[in-house]
């Protein structure tokens, strides 16, 4: 398990089925972590999320009658709730593309799609948690509001020839968007796909468009990658 010292980590496991969320909370203790709280709706999601500061929160998309994880997402980021550290992975039993880019005005970290084993799930933490680990003095700038610090280590990392050079790169796209650097962030975005058709780079630039006024071309390339899949 590398570096990461998964017992100082807090989590959060959302789900509206107490036997997977018990199943869930239990795979991540076995892994080291130590600090595992649970909540069944979008609802104790908020109220967790107004209390304390998580380190990676695990939420199912369907979680019965009233508000999904998704929209649960988008109120915690609205309200300011999580840091730039938090990772937020969706998990769902339906991991189809459509349901992937109806979340790309407020994506996760992450989807993990049901069911998965305990080894899938610890290969994925594991990758996400390394990947924030050297993102840390990015998500320090940005808690800072040091827009220009975070940009200029985003954009180091981003022609690195390591494997932080793709989450760099998706991180310093998003962050253009939320400057208005909507230029910045089509080059940034074009450039990944110079290596290899990435989805969140294809959708990125569909946001750009959309940003613009060019709905119409947004909605075009959006079911162009749907059609892909």
């Amino acid at each position: 398990m590398g570096d990461i010292e998964y017992g100082k980590l807090r989590c959060l496991v959302v789900d509206d089925f107490n036997n997977f969320r018990v199943t869930l909370a239990g795979m991540l203790t076995k892994m080291g972590f130590t600090q595992v709280d649970q909540a069944s709706n979008v609802n104790g999601l908020i109220s967790a999320c107004e209390k304390r500061q998580y380190d990676l929160i695990l939420s199912d998309y369907d979680l019965g009658p009233g508000r999904n994880g998704q929209r649960g997402l988008e109120e915690l980021r609205f309200r300011k709730l999580l840091n730039k550290r938090t990772l937020f992975v969706l998990v769902s039993g339906n991991a189809s593309k459509e349901a992937v880019l109806a979340t790309y005005d407020n994506e996760p970290d992450d989807y993990l799609a049901k069911p998965f084993t305990a080894k899938v799930l610890q290969q994925r933490v594991e990758r996400l948690l390394t990947q924030r680990q050297a993102l840390l003095p990015v998500y320090k700038a940005l808690d800072q509001n040091e827009i220009d610090k975070a940009i200029f280590l985003l954009t180091d990392m981003s022609i690195s020839n390591t494997r932080n050079a793709i989450p760099a790169q998706k991180l310093l796209g998003r962050l253009f968007i939320e400057q208005g650097e909507l230029d910045k962030a089509e080059r940034v975005f074009s450039l990944a796909l110079q290596s290899r058709p990435l989805d969140w780079a294809r959708l990125g630039l569909a946001r750009v468009k959309a940003l613009r006024g060019e709905k119409d071309i947004a909605s075009e390339w959006m079911e162009q990658i749907i059609s892909d899949s």
